[in-house]
């Protein structure tokens, strides 16, 4: 539940779902239902935990920290203070032209010329640069 809290998106719906499934441990914890009727800050107080999005929040700003405090060179403080250099190329492609760019570069990595088929059925031949969609 917290792995990668430190960088993990903070939206109402992800710190609602960790709330909840915080709630659902400490439940288990005190062994107590929702017919008990305790308050969620009562079962909280009761095990001694803070509220794992402000825990969240702090172990952020403590990864902010330990980052800044990196050499220029190391790859978390590059990426923390980067900025992309160009503009993002903006394409109208499809799904299966996606797919195909990605098969494309798989098999200019493999170094192979053969067919590749994925589950889908799509069917990629690098010598013509083509991808058809095969029913066989």
């Amino acid at each position: 539940m917290t792995y990668v809290i430190e960088t993990r998106e903070e939206t109402n719906r992800i710190e609602s779902m960790l709330r909840v499934a915080e709630m659902e441990t400490l439940k288990t914890i005190v062994v107590k239902t929702r017919v008990h009727r305790v308050r969620n800050t009562d079962i909280r107080e009761q095990c001694g935990v803070q509220d794992i999005v402000i825990w969240g929040r702090q172990r952020k700003r403590y990864w902010y920290a330990h980052v800044r405090r990196m050499e220029e060179s190391r790859m978390p403080r590059i990426v923390l203070e980067g900025k992309p250099i160009g503009k993002r190329e903006h394409l109208n492609k499809t799904i299966t032209d996606h797919h195909a760019m990605q098969i494309k570069g798989r098999l200019r990595r493999m170094g192979t010329t053969d067919e590749y088929r994925n589950d889908t059925g799509l069917v990629y031949r690098r010598e013509n640069n083509r991808h058809t969609s095969n029913s066989l």
